[in-house]
Order: structure tokens, then C-alpha cells, then sequence
């Protein structure tokens, strides 16, 4: 089930790279997302504020776009207590009272990352913690903006992440990463993208032991894994 995991994770990594897609059938683009909201279930929460940025199959930013939601002080009032800390760290309520972006307009600014000839589904949504639960609130609070989402399941680089870390835990990408604090959603997202990047660059490789499309994921100088 490991080794399945880390297959897994890899091929999602490394595809783009090596032409696996045709002409006919091409790579899907990424869209790294993060938001805050005021509790993390969407029947009782909204959005305050969401960031996203659109990439190619390569992780090359094509466009970005952040925006923080116009709510009164009943919304802010009823943040979800653990989640309170965090949106109060940031000094997100004050941005919020101040924004004069209505969710309509946010959905609008969202969509502003497709062209009018994007496929509908046809970007995959990558994100850290509660992704899943963050595709809900998009699909209640920004539908239109969701129509251009993957049904596939989101790729969680948390988990990339363990995998990787378990192996080079030692690794100074890791150290420092355990220091960031990023300071809104468009600071997390970026950092997943180059989170992403990196892994790409340094852990997941060809398997060139073989004719079949597959992919090597390095937990160790020593004892890297093939598929």
C-alpha cells in the first residue's frame, strides 16, 4: 500500500513532464488554492478571502489572482472559534470590513484566470489542508468558478510531503519550511507551488530501468524506490 501511495504521488508529480498526454488528450493545468473561511463547514461558513494560481502541466504560473470578500460584522462575529486565532494573526477581519469586493465579484475575478476557451473541467485543483473542504465552499459560493475544476481528487502536497520527508528528513528544504508562517492565502499558494516544484526537481525522476512509463520517487541517497 506504501509503494502504491508513492506511485501514485509521483505520477501525478512527474507526468506533465514527460509527454505522457497527447495532442488529443492534453496534460490538465494546476490550480494551487487556499482560502479562510469562517468555519470550515460550508453550510455554516463563507469565504473571506481566496487565492489561486493557475499553472501549466510544467508548474509555470500563467496567471494569479487574490482577493478578500466584503463581509458586515455578523459574519466576522461568528468566525469559528478555532479558526478565530489565525484570521485575527493575519488582521483578516480588518481587510474584510475594508474590501469592497462582494462575492460576486470575487467568483468574476476568479474566473478571470480561464479564457473563454478553457474547457470546462479541465484544471486540477491543488491545495494543503482542508482542500477538500475548500472545494465544497467553491462549489457552493462560486459555482461558475468550480465549473473549471477537475472532478479529480485534489492533490494534497501535505501528503507529497510526509512521503518525501520521511526518507530526507534531514533535507534544509524541510527545515526551513517548518519555519515559514505565510501571511495570507496568495503567500501559502505560492509557497505550495515552489514546494511542489522542488519535489519535482529533486525527488521524482524517470525510471529509466525500463520501457514502460514510470517513475522513481528518491526517499533516500541510498534506497531510492522504482516502479
Amino acid at each position: 500500500m506504501f509503494a502504491r501511495k508513492l506511485y501514485m504521488l509521483a505520477s501525478l508529480i512527474a507526468q506533465p513532464a514527460f509527454g505522457m498526454h497527447s495532442a488529443l488528450h492534453p496534460m490538465p493545468d494546476n490550480v494551487f488554492l487556499d482560502m479562510h473561511v469562517t468555519d470550515i463547514d460550508p453550510e455554516r461558513g463563507t469565504i473571506l478571502d481566496i487565492a489561486a494560481v493557475l499553472t501549466d502541466q510544467n508548474y509555470n504560473v500563467r496567471k494569479e489572482v487574490y482577493v478578500v470578500v466584503h463581509h458586515e460584522a455578523p459574519v466576522l462575529a461568528n468566525i469559528n472559534y478555532y479558526l478565530k486565532y489565525s484570521i485575527d494573526h493575519l488582521d483578516l477581519p480588518k481587510k474584510v470590513s475594508n474590501s469592497i469586493i462582494s462575492m460576486d465579484q470575487a467568483e468574476r475575478q476568479m474566473c478571470s484566470l480561464f479564457s473563454v476557451q478553457e474547457q470546462p473541467r479541465s484544471s486540477i485543483l491543488v491545495g494543503a489542508d482542508h482542500i477538500i473542504s475548500f472545494r465544497a465552499f467553491l462549489k457552493k459560493f462560486m459555482p461558475i468558478f468550480d465549473q473549471h475544476i477537475s472532478l479529480v481528487t485534489p492533490l494534497h502536497v501535505p501528503s507529497i510531503r510526509k512521503f518525501i520527508k520521511y526518507g530526507n528528513p534531514s533535507d534544509p528544504f524541510f527545515i526551513l519550511e517548518d519555519t515559514k508562517s505565510p501571511t495570507n492565502s496568495f503567500e501559502k499558494v505560492h509557497g505550495l507551488l515552489e514546494e511542489l516544484k522542488y519535489y519535482k526537481s529533486r525527488y521524482i525522476t524517470p525510471n529509466n530501468n525500463t520501457d514502460k512509463e514510470e517513475f522513481c520517487v528518491v526517499l533516500s541517497d541510498e534506497d531510492p524506490v522504482l516502479f
